[in-house]
């Protein structure tokens, strides 16, 4: 099975990386956050209030971006899908479309090298650590990309997870809407609505045991709940709200 799930958001000719990565990160750390708040709030008696922001998550992600330039003077550059920190870890070309690989550590190489039936990679005394293998990404790339090239997804996935390394067939916006993973956790849900008929739309990302909530109904119409809002929430007679609406106000 993949370690790695992409989705690549472009139509062009090479894929990207959509900067899955990053977010993943500043979500996780947000929701750190937030436990760290409640948390406190269960030892305290009282819930604290959080200030959040995403410009600061930025900064805490990494030394790519903000932090590599503050602390080391690193300006981060387009690296497209590379891996600015480790090689090989690209998207490369299959037979019948592309895969994510992650190969850059030193525990991983090996093992990467083993699958490509290229040992002489790994007893190349210039590749033995991180940074000898950033500087020949070039080469190490191109290694990939012959195997790569020459065997389908199927066959190269086999490969790659039983050797343990970590990739993903790259998935197109077609794919990851027709994905299992999608349908199983209800992320887009067909709803009835008034006018438009049968509409799909997103679905609830946080599952909750106790209160998992759902998509009860469409979006509404325009003015759809204004004698509701006009009249139970602000007290507007059936008089007042009729003459609203007769003047165009609503």
């Amino acid at each position: 099975m993949p370690l790695v799930r992409m989705v690549v958001l472009t139509l062009s000719e090479s894929p990207r990386c959509a900067g899955v990565l990053g977010g993943s990160a500043a979500s996780g750390r947000g929701g750190a956050d937030l436990l760290a708040a409640i948390a406190s709030g269960v030892a305290e008696g009282s819930i604290a209030l959080g200030d959040d922001a995403r410009a600061p998550q930025g900064s805490r992600s990494g030394p790519g971006g903000v932090r590599g330039q503050a602390g080391l003077g690193l300006a981060p550059q387009r690296t497209g899908s590379r891996d600015p920190f480790s090689s090989p870890a690209n998207v490369f070309r299959a037979s019948d479309g592309y895969l994510y690989i992650h190969g850059g550590t030193d525990a991983l190489f090996p093992r990467l090298c083993a699958a490509l039936g290229r040992p002489d990679l790994a007893a190349d005394a210039r590749f033995r650590d991180v940074a000898g293998r950033m500087t020949a990404v070039e080469d190490l790339e191109a290694a990939v990309s012959a195997w790569t090239g020459a065997r389908t997804i199927a066959e190269a996935s086999e490969a790659l997870a039983g050797a343990g390394i970590p990739f993903g067939p790259v998935a197109d916006v077609a794919d990851a809407v027709a994905s299992p993973q999608i349908a199983a956790r209800e992320m887009l849900v067909e709803i009835e609505h008034p006018t438009l008929g049968p509409l799909i739309v997103g679905g609830l990302a946080v599952k909750l045991s106790a209160t998992p909530g759902a998509v009860r109904k469409a979006p509404p119409t325009v003015g759809e709940d204004n004698d509701r809002i006009y009249g139970t929430v602000l007290g507007f007679s059936p008089a007042e709200i009729a003459e609203l609406r007769a003047a165009g106000v609503i």
